[in-house]
C-alpha cells in the first residue's frame, strides 16, 4: 500500500512538473506497459493514468488498438484521493495484453477527449512498443505453448458407481496467462483397456481484478470397461516460468473410482415353473403350446430382447459421443438482467459468452478461441458467419471501452434472432 501511495504521488509530481504553473489543462495522460517486455503469452499490463479536473468527462476520441495483440479489457481503477493535485482526479484505463508472436510489438497511438461543460480538448495517448521475447530452446514434451504459472485440479464424480455407468472427470486449468493454449492429454495418460473416454463442453471464463485471471473448464465422460479400482494417473501440464525463464510443470494428483459388477436383476421375482406337478402330454408344453411352436416363440423373443438391447447400446454410445447442446440460457438471460441495470460491461460479456456457446457446434473450442480465429474456419456465409461476426463486433466494443447504452441495445437486438435460432429463449 505505500508502495502504491509512493508512485501515484511521484507520478502526480510528474505531471505537475511537465507542466506549466498557468496551465489548467482538463486532463493529462501517462502511459505504462509492465512489463516492458514479455514472452509470447505472458500477460502484460497496458495502463494509463488519467489525470482529470473532478468536473470532466472522459471519453476516447480514437480508442486504442492492439495489432497481433490479444486485449482484453480490464475494470478501470481510482488512485488514493491524496495521490491527486487539489481538484484533480487520478484513474487508470487498463488492458490485459499477450502477445501472439515474438518481435518489436508496437501499439498505435490514441486519443481522449475531454469535456468540461463548453470546453473540450482531445489529448493525445501516445504509441507504445512492447518487446516480446521468443520461447526459450529445450521446451519439455507436451508443451503446448502455455505460460504460467498455472493450478490444474481434477474431480471425479461419482467415486464409486456400478459397470455400465459413466462417471464425469472436470479439470481446470486457471492462471493469469494464455491458459486456453492448455492441452491436456488424458486420454494418453488414460490406459485404453480401462474405459472408454468421451470428450464434453470446454469453456474459457475471465475473473478480472488486479490481473486478469482466465480459468479454462473441460469435461470428459468415463465409462469403464470392467469392475475393479480404476486409478486416473497424475495429468501434467508443463509451462513457461517468465521469471526465471526456464521451464516448470503443474500435476494432479491421481484419482481412485471404484467399480462395482453389474447390479444383478431386481429380487422379489420367484423363477417360472410349472403349473402343475402333472406331466405333460408328449410334444406340449404346461400351457397347452405345441412344443416346436414353443420353442419358435422363445427363439422369437430372445431375438427381440437382443435388439433392443443393441439398440439401447448404440443410442448410449451415441449419445455419449453427440456434442452437448450449447447452455445459452444462463449467459442470455444475465446479458439482458444487466443491460437492464445499466451494466454495459458486464452484459457484453455475458452476450460474447452466449455468443460463443451458440458457436460451439459449429466451431468446437470456440469458447478458447479469438474472434478473428472463428472467422477464419466459417463458411463464407451461413448461421456459423453470422454469429462469429456478431462476436467479432461485441468483442471490438468490449476491449476498446465498455459499450454505451444504445451500441450495446443495438448488438443485442442484432444477436437475438441468431442466438433463438441457436437455442436461447426468445424475448416474451
Amino acid at each position: 500500500m505505500v508502495g502504491r501511495q509512493l508512485a501515484a504521488a511521484l507520478l502526480a509530481g510528474l505531471w505537475a512538473a511537465g507542466a506549466p504553473a498557468a496551465e489548467s489543462p482538463l486532463c493529462r495522460v501517462q502511459l505504462e506497459l509492465a512489463p516492458a517486455q514479455a514472452f509470447v503469452g505472458q500477460q502484460v499490463q497496458y495502463r494509463l493514468h488519467i489525470q482529470r479536473r473532478s468536473d470532466v468527462r472522459v471519453a476516447w476520441a480514437q480508442a486504442p488498438r492492439f495489432p497481433a495483440l490479444r486485449a482484453e479489457w480490464l475494470p478501470p481503477r481510482a488512485a488514493a484521493p491524496a495521490a491527486a493535485p487539489p481538484g484533480f482526479l487520478l484513474e487508470e484505463e487498463r488492458r490485459a495484453l499477450f502477445a501472439a508472436r515474438a518481435g518489436e510489438l508496437e501499439i498505435p497511438a490514441a486519443s481522449l477527449r475531454c469535456e468540461a461543460g463548453d470546453q473540450a480538448e482531445v489529448v493525445r495517448v501516445p504509441a507504445a512498443r512492447l518487446r516480446a521475447l521468443p520461447v526459450p530452446p529445450g521446451a519439455p514434451p507436451g508443451w503446448s505453448g502455455l505460460v504460467g504459472p498455472v493450478r490444474v485440479q481434477l474431480r471425479a464424480d461419482p467415486r464409486r458407481l456400478a459397470l455400465g455407468a459413466a462417471v464425469r472427470l472436470s479439470l481446470q486449468i486457471s492462471g493469469a496467462a494464455n491458459v486456453w493454449d492448455a492441452r491436456p492429454a488424458l486420454r494418453d495418460a488414460l490406459a485404453p483397456e480401462l474405459g472408454d473416454l468421451f470428450p464434453g463442453a470446454t469453456e474459457l471464463t475471465r475473473d478480472a481484478g488486479r490481473r486478469l485471471v482466465f480459468h479454462q473448464h473441460l469435461s470428459w465422460s468415463l465409462v469403464p470397461r470392467k469392475p475393479g479400482l480404476l486409478e486416473i494417473p497424475p495429468l501434467t501440464l508443463p509451462w513457461l516460468d517468465p521469471e526465471r525463464g526456464s521451464w516448470r510443470a503443474s500435476s494432479t494428483p491421481p484419482l481412485e473410482i471404484r467399480v462395482d459388477p453389474a447390479r444383478a436383476a431386481a429380487a422379489g421375482h420367484p423363477p417360472a415353473g410349472p403349473a402343475s406337478s402333472s406331466p405333460a402330454p408328449p410334444g406340449r408344453s404346461d400351457a397347452g403350446i405345441p412344443h416346436r411352436s414353443w420353442i419358435a416363440a422363445a427363439l422369437f423373443l430372445g431375438l427381440l430382447g437382443l435388439l433392443g438391447m443393441g439398440t439401447l447400446l448404440w443410442q448410449r454410445r451415441w449419445h455419449a459421443r453427440r456434442p452437448s447442446p450449447p447452455a445459452l440460457e444462463p449467459h442470455w438471460g444475465r446479458a439482458r438482467a444487466a443491460a437492464a441495470q445499466g451494466d454495459s460491461g458486464r452484459a457484453a460479456a455475458a452476450l460474447a459468452r452466449a455468443l460463443r456457446a451458440a458457436l460451439e457446434p459449429h466451431r468446437p473450442g470456440a469458447g478458447a478461441l479469438s474472434a478473428e480465429e472463428i472467422l477464419g474456419h466459417c463458411p463464407a456465409e451461413g448461421p456459423a458467419r453470422e454469429l462469429a461476426r456478431l462476436l467479432q463486433c461485441v468483442e471490438q466494443r468490449r476491449f476498446a471501452a465498455r459499450p454505451s447504452a444504445e451500441t450495446l441495445d443495438r448488438l443485442l437486438q442484432e444477436a437475438q434472432e441468431p442466438l433463438a435460432r441457436a437455442g436461447a429463449p426468445a424475448d416474451r
